[in-house]
């Protein structure tokens, strides 16, 4: 079996997952209602009840919604443990390799999809909002202007934001391989990413310079360059990190008895 293959199986089976699909359309719809209704109590103040709560419910909705991106990934992989998959795929004479690579890359569009129902439509109804009050050419021109000011180099913001986030799911593969079930995956991914973090903080933090020197108001401000030069120093220890988790989520998997 390809491994193109094995993608568009592991994609079906994201959409025959209705229990994620329908838990993502539901926090959807309430992240609309709760844009919606922020956005009217910002206008005109909260005039009900329901606004009321559905407002107070926005940062809820939301932390269900990240909630719900971190958990898909660890019930992805440890799902196919759990229905013997795994086994009867490697029985039947599928590479290993070929496996993890597939899945990981369902994995990543199946968040995207996930992401995509759950904040989609409330990031284009406030971009709608902000465009009819202020304009989007004011606002992508005041970013501009700030960022420039500052001299960041935007390309390696963007570089370490992905960077970042692909360790992150690597790293959940890699412990949801290890752990073959979704209680002892979460466990132990918030163990092995505390460490992971920890590691990182120290390296980014012996490697790089960030410096701050005093404006001619008194106030603090960060050396641009060296702030450019710590995106970067970060995106190459991530870019390691990816590279660690790739290989020992292969080695682990390449050595159970499945």
């Amino acid at each position: 079996m390809t491994g193109k293959l094995i993608f568009k199986m592991e994609m079906y089976k994201f959409f025959q997952n209705r229990s994620f699909l329908i838990t993502a359309g539901i926090i959807g719809l309430l992240n609309i209602f709760s844009t919606i209704s922020l956005i009217n109590a910002i206008d005109n103040g909260a005039s009900d009840d329901l606004s009321i709560v559905l407002v107070a419910l926005v940062p809820l909705q939301y932390l269900a919604s990240i909630l719900i991106m971190m958990i898909y990934p660890l019930q992805a992989v440890t799902i196919d443990y759990k229905n013997n998959v795994m086994a009867m795929m490697v029985a039947s004479g599928v590479n290993r390799r070929k496996l993890y690579f597939a899945k990981v890359g369902a994995i990543i569009l199946s968040s995207i999809i996930l992401t995509a129902i759950m904040v989609l439509i409330p990031i284009i109804i406030f971009t709608a909002k902000i465009n009819a009050e202020i304009g989007l050419d004011r606002v992508f021109e005041e970013f501009s202007d700030v960022f420039s000011s500052v001299d960041l180099n935007i390309p390696l913001l963007i570089l370490l934001v992905i960077t970042t986030y692909l360790a992150g799911l690597l790293l959940m593969v890699f412990c949801s391989i290890l752990s073959r079930s979704v209680g002892k995956a979460i466990l132990v991914f918030l163990g092995v990413s505390f460490v992971y973090r920890l590691v990182f903080i120290l390296l980014v933090n012996t490697s790089s310079n960030v410096v701050y020197y005093n404006s001619f108001d008194g106030a603090n401000e960060v050396d641009a360059s060296a702030l450019n030069s710590l995106f970067g120093t970060a995106s190459i220890i991530n870019a390691v990190f990816i590279a660690l988790f790739i290989f020992i989520s292969l080695k682990t998997l390449e050595r159970q008895n499945l």
